[in-house]
């Protein structure tokens, strides 16, 4: 509290259901500064939140409802640009390592930094981790007459967030289909992760594509503060209730 960090993490929690974990070479040792994301040593992850109070039709009125259509198919199309993120970074690192190489000072000098952005590639193109999320769940739920903590608005946020995880990997097989899977990617390493098979489960269709190419990306979400991005978009952040509905 007196940093700002999260209480508790369920450590125990967060290694049964990280998709990364079937690989030794992703085990998660941490997480980044903020916490939202569980990380393996020099990984990296680009973030990027839907504002979920775009997709509520007739906000504030007895009619408000969720555009689920619409939102799947934005949450399947961002899948494929965060991927495409991925291939952005490896090029601004690739360049970073061209600078440390061609710099005058001696190897012996610059050798243990040439090091770290390395290894922080190599993780980046072995398993192309991604991090989409969301923003505006408060807002979305008053938007739609839930009081943010109650049993429907509880309901309303695990029905969003399912759609979310669904479309994403789906997105991420298909892509695999098309692209190529992650590099390390094993499909006996990973068949019967709890977490994995839960969310397949719910995407129609996909199995086949799935045990035949795979996944594109090592794992997919991650649900972030969003300060300053929901601020700039105007509604609450991440999963977080509204802080004050007024204040002087």
């Amino acid at each position: 509290w007196k940093t700002a960090e999260p209480g508790v993490l369920f450590w125990d929690r967060i290694i049964e259901n990280s998709p990364a974990d079937c690989y030794k070479e992703f085990k998660t040792i941490s997480t980044n500064p903020c916490s939202e994301l569980p990380l393996c040593a020099y990984d990296s992850c680009r973030l990027s939140a839907i504002n979920l109070f775009e997709y509520v039709i007739e906000p504030f009125t007895e009619k408000a409802n969720f555009d689920e259509k619409t939102f799947k198919r934005d949450v399947y199309v961002a899948q494929r640009m965060m991927d495409n993120l991925v291939d952005l970074e490896a090029e601004k690192i690739k360049a970073i390592i061209n600078k440390i190489i061609s710099d005058p000072e001696d190897m012996s000098i610059k050798e243990v930094e040439l090091k770290v952005w390395k290894k922080i590639l190599n993780k980046l193109l072995e398993g192309r981790r991604t991090g989409l999320g969301q923003m505006g769940l408060a807002d979305a739920g008053a938007a739609m007459g839930l009081k943010y903590g109650s049993e429907d608005f509880n309901r309303f946020a695990e029905y969003v967030n399912a759609m979310l995880a669904t479309e994403s990997y789906k997105s991420s097989v298909f892509m695999a289909k098309e692209r190529g899977a992650f590099p390390i990617w094993n499909l006996e390493k990973e068949y019967n992760h709890p977490y994995i098979a839960k969310v397949l489960s719910n995407a129609r269709g996909i199995g086949d594509n799935y045990i035949k190419y795979g996944r594109r990306n090592i794992a997919n979400l991650t649900i972030a503060p969003t300060g300053s991005i929901s601020i700039l978009a105007g509604v609450s952040s991440g999963i977080e209730p509204v802080f004050a509905l007024s204040y002087n």
